[in-house]
Formats: C-alpha cells, sequence, structure tokens
C-alpha cells in the first residue's frame, strides 16, 4: 500500500513577452521543407546556451525539443525538469518511508527530512518559474542573482537529503533516492546555475543586446517610521505596543496560562486562521524541540526577554538523532571553525568571517593543543570559506585548514583571507592549497554589500552591518 500523502503539483509557466535587440543576421527560422535550416538553427541556439556548462552532452540532451530563439525558453526547460525530478524525490521518499515504517527508526527520520527539504525545494523553483514568466530577458538578466539563490537552495536541500543517510544500514534506501530522483535533481540544477551564471553570454550568442533598465527587484525601503513599506498597519501596531496585545495562546511552564508547552500552543493554530495569531511565552525554561508547519506563516511568537523566556534542548548524532535536527557539538574533537560544500561551481554559497575575534574559551583554552582547532576543511569539492579582517588568536592551527580525505577535493575548494591579525593570522606556515591572500579588490567581492546586496535590504531591517572592508 502506498502513502496517503503524495504530492501532485502541476505548474505551468507562460512566459511573458521577451525584449531584445538584434544586433547581427540572427537565422531566420526554417520553413517545414527545409530540414537542414532547423538543425542549423536548432544547434547554434543550443550552443549558445551551454557554452559555459561543464557537461555539454547533457546540457545539449536536456535542450534537444527546445527548438526558439528565445533565450528564456531554455531556463524555463531545465527549471521545470528539476521541478519533476524533485516531486518525484518527494514522492518517492514517502513511499520509501511506508516500505522501511517496521525498519531502522533513522532511515524514517532521514526520509521525512528528505521529504521537508524536498517541499522547500519545489518552493524555490515555483518562485524561480514565476520570475521567468513575469520578466523579460533584461529582467531576468537584471535578477539573476536571486534565480541562482533559488536555484542553489535547491542544491542545498538535495545534497541535505542525501547527507542525512550516513550509516551503513541506509545506504540502500539513499541509494534508491538517490539512483532515481536526487542525482538528476543535481544535474539539472547545477545546469540551471551555469546558465543562469553565463547569461549574457548566452544572450551574446544569440546575437541580442541587453535594453538597460532598472532593475526590478523590491527593495526594502524603510518609512517615517522606521518600518519596511510593505509591513501591513496590523503588524505596525503590534510592534510598536507589544504590552497592549491580547495573546491567542499563553504558554506557562508552571500551568498559570493556556498550554504548558510551546508545542501545545503551536499545535492549536486554527485551520484557516485570518490575521497574526499571538503566542506569548512567559518566563521559565523550556525543555523542548519546536517545528513550525510551513502553513502556520502568520504565528507571533514573544516572550519576557532573552533572560527570562528560554527553549534549550540536547539532541546529538550519538543518541540517534540526524545532523539536521541537532545543534550539538562533540566533546573530544577537532574543531572546525566553519564547514561550508557544495558540489555545484557556480553555487552562489560560502562562509564569510569579517571582523570577528576567533578565540578559545576558557575551557578550550587549557587543552588547545590536544584538541586542535582550524579554520576550514574542504567538505565538498567547491566548499568555499573566505576570512577578512578578523583577529585571530593562536586556537587556529598554523596550518589554517585541515583536508577532509587525503587530497579529495583540494584542488577545487576555495579558502583564502584578508588583512587578519593577531597570532593565528601568520600565513607562512598555511596549508599549499589555500588560495593564501586575496587582493583587495577580491576581498571586496566577499563584504556584505557585494557578497549579499546588503545595502538593498538589510537598511530596512535595522540589523547594523558593515557594507564594505574597514581597513585601506
Amino acid at each position: 500500500m502506498v502513502s496517503a500523502v503524495s504530492l501532485i503539483l502541476v505548474v505551468g509557466v507562460a512566459l511573458g513577452v521577451v525584449a531584445f535587440v538584434s544586433t547581427g543576421n540572427n537565422d531566420e527560422p526554417a520553413t517545414s521543407g527545409d530540414t537542414t535550416g532547423k538543425v542549423t538553427t536548432h544547434t547554434k541556439a543550443v550552443q549558445a546556451v551551454c557554452q559555459n556548462t561543464d557537461d555539454k552532452k547533457f546540457c545539449s540532451d536536456t535542450f534537444s525539443s527546445v527548438n526558439t530563439s528565445d533565450p528564456t525558453e531554455y531556463v524555463k526547460t531545465v527549471v521545470k525538469k528539476a521541478m519533476d525530478d524533485v516531486i518525484k524525490g518527494f514522492n518517492l521518499s514517502d513511499t520509501l518511508k511506508v516500505e522501511n515504517s517496521k525498519g531502522n527508526s533513522t532511515v524514517k527520520m532521514a526520509l521525512d527530512d528528505c521529504k521537508d527539504l524536498l517541499e522547500f525545494a519545489i518552493d524555490e523553483l515555483q518562485a524561480s518559474e514565476i520570475l521567468v514568466k513575469e520578466n523579460n530577458i533584461n529582467n531576468i538578466n537584471d535578477r539573476a542573482a536571486d534565480l541562482k539563490n533559488w536555484i542553489g537552495a535547491v542544491v542545498a536541500y538535495k545534497e541535505s537529503c542525501l547527507d542525512g543517510f550516513d550509516t551503513d544500514g541506509e545506504k540502500e534506501v539513499q541509494s534508491k533516492l538517490k539512483t532515481e530522483s536526487l542525482d538528476g535533481i543535481g544535474k539539472l540544477t547545477g545546469l540551471a546555475l551555469d546558465v543562469v551564471s553565463g547569461f549574457a553570454e548566452v544572450l551574446s550568442g544569440f546575437n541580442l543586446d541587453l535594453i538597460a533598465k532598472t532593475s526590478s527587484r523590491r527593495l526594502l525601503d524603510v518609512d517615517q517610521e522606521g518600518y519596511p513599506s510593505w509591513l501591513s498597519m496590523p503588524d505596525r501596531k503590534l510592534l510598536a505596543d507589544t504590552a497592549s496585545v491580547k495573546p491567542n495562546a499563553v504558554v506557562a511552564k508552571d500551568g498559570s496560562g493556556d498550554y504548558k508547552t510551546v508545542e501545545e500552543a503551536i499545535n492549536s493554530y486554527p485551520k484557516n486562521h485570518q490575521g497574526r495569531f499571538i503566542i506569548y511565552v512567559k518566563a521559565g525554561t523550556y525543555d523542548e524541540y519546536i517545528k513550525v508547519d510551513k502553513k502556520k506563516n502568520r504565528i507571533l511568537l514573544y516572550g519576557d526577554g532573552p533572560t527570562k523566556t528560554i527553549i534549550t534542548g540536547n539532541k546529538n548524532v550519538v543518541d540517534g538523532y540526524k545532523t539536521i535536527r541537532t545543534a550539538t557539538f562533540y566533546p573530544n574533537q577537532q574543531n572546525i571553525i566553519v564547514a561550508d560544500g557544495t558540489d555545484q561551481k557556480n553555487m552562489p554559497t560560502g562562509a564569510v568571517l569579517q571582523n570577528c575575534d576567533i578565540i578559545a574559551e576558557p575551557e578550550l583554552e587549557k587543552v588547545k593543543t590536544s584538541f586542535k582547532t582550524y579554520l576550514a576543511r574542504p567538505w565538498k569539492a567547491y566548499s568555499r570559506a573566505i576570512f577578512l579582517e578578523n583577529t585571530i588568536t593562536d586556537v587556529i592551527q598554523p596550518d589554517g585548514y585541515l583536508p577532509w580525505n587525503g587530497n579529495l577535493n583540494l584542488d577545487t575548494c576555495f579558502f583564502a583571507e584578508y588583512e587578519n591579525t593577531g597570532a593565528g593570522a601568520d600565513l607562512k606556515a598555511r596549508v599549499k592549497w589555500s588560495r593564501g591572500v586575496l587582493s583587495k579588490a577580491d576581498a571586496n567581492k566577499y563584504t556584505a554589500d557585494q557578497w549579499l546586496q546588503a545595502n538593498a535590504w538589510l537598511p530596512a531591517t535595522g540589523i547594523p552591518f558593515t557594507p564594505g572592508l574597514t581597513k585601506p
């Protein structure tokens, strides 16, 4: 018997009007009787799209049925194919969970995590399809960063799903999921990233020039009261005067509220609730694990302050939980400051630390020679970690970085530094496979403004940040 929960999603995308300027003599579409002309036009189009991809045969095969001079159709096609594989993976996770219902509990846990992750992946691909549908060539190129972020998130969800099967007893299930769905997701999203990353070159291959126009990105503008312009009036009132707020549910560990746990209050969220569902959590330490269903997207949760209302837990891998469900360090191990990893070359991801103090806690300081600490290690092929203008103490080993497994990923990872100070910042003994010192121009690429486009959205949040480098 198959599970009653199965995802069926029909996605249709009608592309908007394409705006472009011809800069050359494009081949005219061949007439119905001109077979040779059709092949030539199609071949040129596919070559233009695939010019920046690593696997050109896979790219050519993916676009074999697309015969148009509209570049956006190629983006649409690869995103749609990725969506099909994600939906297949979601449904397969559900089926495998039923088939393994009497088996290892960690397998079921990993499959549950995969379902959650792939559902998030569907959201990202839907956002990508809507962007392609509602924008012309100019705006799609202008918003390539958004597309890369959404598609990159799908890659991350896929990889996190696979990483959840981490014991020998789970490998058979992982292999089936990988072979029948996740491998396809990885190849298609990787192709999508390659195409979007080189979109300007793709247009050049079609003999098209972009029409310069203002970005369509919706910035988080702040009004005179300091709120983002899109924030509704009821929500503004909530934030302005929490003292007079009447909560929908009160949580109190001593029983003086409606519920004793936060989870119970969240579970009381009514179906089809309109407006904010407000939960007040009284002072106390709540030892529980909170999971909010994505459909419960109107919850406002507040307490009596960060030192009075505390939610805590101690799940870890040793006790049989998957890494995605934990946030716990193992004792007695080598320490790594950051861990980033992806198998996709054009992923817009990485770990950047700027203006940080990298120091040992007092307990680690006493044993730092026995339990060594490193800045990063190449977890996957295109791991990336950048350290800018930090103070690094001698808790960091002189070689700086730790291999993952022999020479694996050493030639493709990217670890680099710029203007760090302190006893642990000396680059003389750094491993030879790190990228060493960045130039100022290259270091600027990883600052908040350029790496995160922070000036476009962070000011509206009120979060203080440094947009660029701080040292001359």
